[in-house]
């Protein structure tokens, strides 16, 4: 039963904080949030506003806080300390600030790899951290702003000349994965940070000591790099043109008028000898 009343309850809150971003509050709030002199501007106090969400967003975490004392029945340090806040942030950042959806998809994903690398790898901290140094290098609006990206492709139906371009791109960040993730692995166990003597990388086996598995590791890793950049550059091309595709529609081409061509009953009224000069 507590499952049920927390997942309603996250529900009901996810429903309000959706509603307020529809209101003239929310609203302003973006504005402040993006440009908070414009803002004072046109006649709004930012300091009032920020102080209003705060109050709002201190609301919404008494309701958390609430649910997560009947979930676990019990506060400690740790609920209260730098990780839980840092996961906060974290989840903020790789789902997405500038959308109301980004924080959820950011908590849902960090949520999913802290139990599930967790218990694969003991260097998930290390991989957790390059993600969100990713995230934050190449997509700063976080996985939201790259679903809100292929939204025009997918409404124009222009999602068959993406589909190249990204498969070899998958392909080759599967073929980098491979070579780095397997040389994380082999240095933690060579660091002593695991314990054991064989390491389990894809399901196999591999003798952190032997040579072959360091070469080949390597070489999948560089060439996976180098695989990565060519296919990135590609999309960037791909994009280029998608950009001209999706822009044009609304684009407003200007036709030269031969003089020729003017009717002459829109001319203002002139001598006779211009008007048979034009």
């Amino acid at each position: 039963h507590v499952y049920y009343v927390v997942a309603f309850w996250c529900f009901v809150s996810i429903l309000l904080m959706y509603l307020i971003t529809k209101t003239p509050l929310g609203k302003m709030a973006n504005a402040v949030r993006d440009n908070p002199e414009r803002v004072k501007f046109i006649g709004y106090n930012p300091t009032t506003i920020r102080w209003m969400m705060l109050t709002l967003s201190g609301f919404f975490a008494g309701i958390a806080g609430g649910l997560y004392i009947i979930n676990y029945e019990i506060v400690t340090a740790e609920a209260l300390g730098i990780m839980a806040s840092g996961n906060v942030v974290l989840m903020t950042f790789i789902g997405g600030i500038s959308n109301f959806w980004g924080p959820i998809i950011g908590a849902i994903l960090v949520t999913f790899l802290q139990s599930a690398l967790s218990s694969f790898t003991h260097a998930w901290l290390l991989y957790f951290g390059l993600l969100f140094l990713i995230i934050i290098l190449f997509s700063p609006g976080g996985i939201a702003n790259i679903i809100v990206l292929h939204k025009p492709i997918l409404e124009k139906k222009l999602v068959k000349e993406i589909i190249p371009s990204y498969s070899f791109f998958v392909v080759s960040l599967l073929i980098f994965l491979f070579g780095f993730i397997g040389l994380i692995e082999m240095l933690y166990r060579m660091e002593g940070l695991a314990s054991g003597g064989l390491v389990n990388i894809f399901g196999f086996k591999v003798n952190p000591f032997s040579l072959i598995p360091w070469i080949i590791f390597l070489i999948a890793a560089i060439f996976g790099a180098f695989s990565l950049r060519k296919t990135y550059f590609n999309i960037q091309d791909v994009w280029k043109n998608l950009r001209v595709k999706l822009l044009w529609p609304h684009c407003v081409t200007i036709q030269p008028i031969h003089p020729y061509s003017l009717d002459q009953s829109f001319l203002p009224q002139t001598s006779h000898s211009v008007r048979n000069m034009i």
